[in-house]
């Protein structure tokens, strides 16, 4: 098809993480990455991107430990 376009990788977000993780997509030779945003690139808040963890965290424990 004429209208088919491709990428390597495709972000959604342009804040803190999506434009470090593009940049270091491109760095490790990924040609064509395409970052999607719906508003301003680095328009949201910087605490955003510390991330969340949904769920109860489980600590895995080796034999002899004290996990």
């Amino acid at each position: 098809m004429a209208d088919q376009q491709s990428a390597d990788l495709v972000v959604v977000g342009a804040g803190t993480i999506g434009g470090w993780a593009s940049t270091f997509a491109a760095e490790a030779g990924l040609r064509r990455v395409v970052v999607v945003e719906r508003g301003v690139a680095g328009e949201g808040a910087s605490s955003r991107a510390a991330g969340r963890r949904w769920g109860t965290p489980t600590v895995a424990s080796s034999p002899g430990s004290r996990a």
